[in-house]
């Protein structure tokens, strides 16, 4: 980096490539504005670039603090650009740009990563969307009918952790919260479907968990598994997973045992803060 030792001077002008003019405040240099109309980029952002270490001023006037830099550099800011259209973070753009080296293989192997990885992220939040659409498909036609329908599901996996039954909804989710950070560091990929899960034995509730579903299998214990297979379905204005064994009394008098899971419903159009509940049941 250069250092002036005097005021610059402010007259002539310079035409660079693609016909901007610049007023030539030093023979050869440009200050952070004139490279910014040059480049597209936001001077903040120039400023930053410097303070993380990616690009340096090549000369700073010691009496204003005006940073100034050669039309050389402009390729560098383009570099830059690039690397940030990719996805590359700066802090990470020392890495493969030192001593004015750009290590273009290892730079576009790390974009190629970063990219498969927002595209995996893309498809999860896509099957999300299609999840939650067909789960309010089936809150709608279980409104509807005001009865209980079957419904087929895949066997499935929750993380649980057994709860008392007059917990209090602040106390619930901060279980759920739990669960799902726990589903996390162990990569068990947990889904954004939770729920109360009771265990019913010769019609009393035996257990209650709440419950995170995840994709993923381990040795933790409290994973429970749910079978698949035909479920009972109905739809309830509130919870009543207590009493969810009154509302099968098929299941639960021909059953020693009732799996019964209870989540929030969502609607094609209804209330958030009371959206009522399905639940789901099957015998084992």
């Amino acid at each position: 980096m250069v250092y002036l030792n005097h005021k610059p001077s402010h007259n002539g002008k310079v035409k660079l490539d693609g016909g901007i003019i610049l007023k030539r405040k030093n023979k050869g240099y440009f200050t952070i504005g004139e490279v910014s109309k040059v480049t597209g980029i936001h001077p903040k952002s120039i400023r930053y670039y410097e303070q993380i270490g990616p690009i340096q001023p090549a000369m700073v006037n010691p009496e204003t603090g005006y940073r100034y830099y050669k039309s050389s550099q402009f390729k560098h800011f383009s570099v830059i650009s690039a690397c940030i259209q990719m996805g590359i973070p700066l802090r990470d753009f020392k890495n493969y740009y030192k001593d004015g080296m750009l290590h273009a293989d290892s730079c576009l192997q790390s974009a190629e990563e970063l990219t498969r990885k927002h595209i995996e992220l893309l498809q999860n939040h896509l099957l999300l969307i299609q999840k939650t659409q067909s789960y309010i498909k089936q809150t709608d036609l279980l409104m509807a009918a005001g009865t209980i329908l079957e419904a087929e599901y895949p066997q499935q996996y929750f993380l649980v952790q057994e709860i008392p039954p007059d917990i209090s909804l602040y106390e619930l989710f901060r279980c759920y919260r739990q669960l799902y950070t726990d589903a996390l560091q162990q990569d068990l990929q947990p889904e954004s479907f939770w729920g109360k899960i009771a265990v019913f034995r010769q019609g009393t509730c035996h257990r209650l968990y709440a419950g995170i579903q995840i994709t993923r299998c381990s040795q933790d214990p409290r994973i429970l598994t749910l079978p698949g297979g035909s479920y009972a379905t109905l739809y309830t204005p509130a919870s009543e997973i207590h009493q969810a064994h009154l509302h099968f009394p098929d299941l639960a008098g021909a059953s020693q045992e009732l799996l019964v899971l209870e989540s929030d419903a969502i609607a094609s159009k209804g209330a958030v803060e009371e959206p009522g509940c399905i639940l789901r049941c099957i015998s084992r």
